[in-house]
């Protein structure tokens, strides 16, 4: 009797524990998706100043389009680091797998370095003809 009295006692206590790490963290997530969202808030108006103070110091067009190919490249530099953490995982092709492969190709399919060779010569001929005046 009395271990079934310790086992009750003992399992009311066990579940109020539970409700208890239950709403502690229910309040913890929300409370980190408020703090969430104010950083955002916080990173866009930082962005909105500096690029009215780029603006003030370059003129608007440049501002933007500085501000954009920033984070242009950090998108790239992001997508590269992607990528090549997902190359590592698998062995390395053998020199007859990379011929067979090329050989297989059409040439229908782009690569992230033409990709960016394309970027980088795209901005360099918008460069010089915003640059012209």
């Amino acid at each position: 009797m009395l271990a079934r009295l310790l086992a009750s006692v003992g399992l009311a206590a066990l579940q109020g524990e539970i409700t208890a790490t239950v709403q502690r963290a229910k309040r913890r997530a929300i409370l980190t998706a408020i703090a969430v969202v104010f950083w955002l808030l916080t990173f866009a108006f930082a962005l909105a100043a500096l690029t009215v103070w780029l603006a003030g110091v370059v003129g608007p067009l440049i501002a933007c389009v500085a501000i954009a190919g920033g984070f242009a490249v950090v998108a790239l530099i992001l997508q590269l680091a992607a990528s090549a953490q997902k190359r590592r995982k698998r062995p390395p092709p053998s020199l007859a797998d990379m011929v067979s492969e090329a050989a297989g190709k059409e040439g229908g399919e782009g690569t992230v370095f033409g990709l960016l060779a394309i970027v980088a010569v795209a901005g360099y001929l918008l460069g010089r003809r915003i640059l012209r005046r």
